[in-house]
């Protein structure tokens, strides 16, 4: 009689043990790409980089739109952008970009930009600024993927609740498309 407190006491330890290593597991393991068949390299040789800004020949500055222009300068400038330094030595791929809906009529582009290292994945939202001889950009916020959505980690998420417009690049053509 005696023994059974004894077992249901050990039982119970064994039990919250498993949750509490479970548990610590899940927050201190390295985060994995869900994603990874997308990498984006610049596709623009047009552009020449002069300190960590964009500048546009006039005939770049002509040919592509503003949404092919923020595309171009955050896949080229994505280092820049993260505030975040990849891991393990790794180098940072844009998966996927966001741009917030009626924005590309703009020369103020609100975009959220998923990318990942192979190791961990990131989402930034920035404000990307084309002028007719420089691009440049402005990070508002930082995020972690969370469970079912991403965490707020750093600044303010002031697109909350905007129309998106996703593009991503196709692996056949090398192109971004709006998807």
């Amino acid at each position: 009689m005696k023994k059974q407190p004894l077992i249901i006491a050990l039982t119970i330890i064994l039990v919250a043990g498993f949750y509490g290593y479970k548990n610590w597991a899940k927050n201190t393991a390295p985060e994995t790409v869900q994603n990874k068949e997308i990498y984006a390299e610049s596709q623009n040789p047009q552009k020449e980089e002069i300190g960590g800004k964009v500048q546009n020949t006039e005939a770049n500055a002509e040919s592509l739109d503003n949404t092919a222009q923020t595309i171009n300068y955050i896949t080229s400038n994505i280092a820049d952008i993260s505030p975040i330094k990849p891991v393990l030595g790794g180098k940072w791929n844009v998966i996927r970009v966001w741009i917030i809906k009626n924005a590309e009529e703009t020369n103020d582009i609100q975009a959220y930009i998923d990318y990942e290292d192979g190791h961990i994945t990131r989402r930034v939202l920035a404000t990307i600024f084309i002028e007719s001889s420089e691009i440049t950009h402005k990070v508002e916020a930082v995020f972690k993927p969370g469970e079912d959505d991403w965490v707020l980690i750093q600044g303010n998420d002031t697109a909350f609740g905007k129309s998106l417009l996703l593009y991503k690049k196709d692996n056949s053509t090398g192109k971004w498309q709006k998807k």
